[in-house]
């Protein structure tokens, strides 16, 4: 039974059209010029990538004039401010952050902004572009049809300058898409808060991004733009969002330059990491500078304390620190929580003090002294 809520708006959710019937009740509305409905709601539909794909050829092609919002998701924030997306409504900024926008929502976004000469800024951030949802714990399907499809208009869209999608669990061949897209366009100045253009211009000898949240794929482009910037020293990355992949692809450009991936200067003695929420990947990256003696060969002290480097980190850490000379005291301890992962973790402090035993203070878990 089709609804009606309000004298413009359409309301078919609960009837299972799938993406066929969903496409064809999209392509009758928007091919009538003298259609009054101004609001479509689809949300809680489950469209595919099929369907999303038919009915974002119609809002692009879409000769009504009067549909202005389209919900393709689950939530009422999700609505599709169509006529702006399209640049029929000019606005140089659109914000859709924290919208609960889903893969049907990013691959219509794709296709509406692919002919908007106009819009240079857009906030795609903390929303589920490719299915995965982070509230309340993680959920949903991963899927990369949205954030591909993002890729895609991105490469050919001369005008947008600033995008940001961090929080939106994106990884795999969708992230390094994504990156590849960004790097291939040089029109971008900023990309997750990664001021790309002034990289891309060698303006840096420092590059601070620690706790931007800059992802997967913000870690691919600034591994992409690391080998440009011939007067980087030091970078600090820890924070970032990253997973082990990505991390492992900043040590390898950051090792061939000898660059501080973790905000450590040349000749700094102490290192204060300690409650700053730090994962493995966090100390992937903590390994590589600690690794290279033209980086930390000055540091004596070193606090790690009350983070969550689990087994995997541990294990990171304490391979780069086998051979460490010139290390005195090192503070692993934890709080509420091992920060070490537990017993496994230990085994692998073990193995490192009985290789090194530089090390004068050692404290792997409980308060420190």
């Amino acid at each position: 039974m089709i609804q009606s809520v309000g004298q413009h708006g359409l309301n078919l959710k609960g009837n299972q059209l799938g993406d066929e019937g969903w496409g064809a009740i999209f392509a009758g509305i928007c091919g009538n010029k003298d259609s009054k409905i101004m609001s479509m709601d689809a949300s809680s539909e489950r469209i595919g990538p099929a369907g999303s794909k038919l009915i974002a050829e119609t809002l692009r092609t879409s000769v009504t004039g009067a549909l202005t919002e389209v919900n393709l998701d689950c939530y009422a924030l999700g609505a599709l401010p169509i006529k702006k997306l399209k640049g029929t409504e000019p606005d140089e900024s659109l914000d859709l952050a924290q919208k609960g926008l889903r893969v049907a929502s990013a691959i219509v976004i794709a296709s509406l902004i692919s002919d908007n000469g106009g819009l240079t800024s857009l906030d795609l951030s903390n929303n589920a572009l490719c299915g995965v949802v982070q509230s309340f714990g993680e959920g949903g399907t991963y899927t990369a049809e949205g954030i591909k499809a993002i890729a895609d208009v991105l490469r050919v869209n001369g005008a947008l300058t600033r995008v940001d999608v961090r929080f939106n669990k994106i990884a795999g061949d969708g992230a390094a898409q994504l990156s590849a897209a960004v790097l291939g366009n040089l029109k971008f100045d900023m990309f997750n808060k990664i001021p790309i253009k002034k990289m891309r211009a060698d303006s840096f000898t420092e590059l601070d991004l620690k706790a931007k949240y800059i992802g997967v794929e913000g870690a691919m482009v600034v591994a992409g733009l690391i080998p440009v910037m011939g007067a980087l020293t030091v970078a600090n990355l820890l924070g970032s969002d990253l997973d082990a992949e990505s991390a492992k692809m900043l040590v390898q450009v950051a090792k061939q330059k000898g660059i501080s991936l973790c905000g450590i200067q040349r000749d700094q003695t102490t290192a204060d990491f300690s409650s700053q929420g730090l994962l493995p990947p966090d100390a992937i990256l903590l390994a590589s500078d600690l690794s290279q003696a033209v980086i930390t060969g000055a540091l004596t002290n070193m606090s790690l304390a009350c983070n969550m480097l689990d087994e995997e980190g541990t294990k990171a850490i304490c391979k780069a620190l086998k051979h460490n000379k010139t290390l005195k005291e090192l503070d692993l301890s934890g709080f509420v929580r091992s920060n070490i992962g537990g017993a496994a973790g230990a085994k692998h402090v073990a193995d490192m003090l009985g290789v090194n035993s530089g090390a004068d203070g050692y404290q792997p878990s409980g308060q420190s002294a």
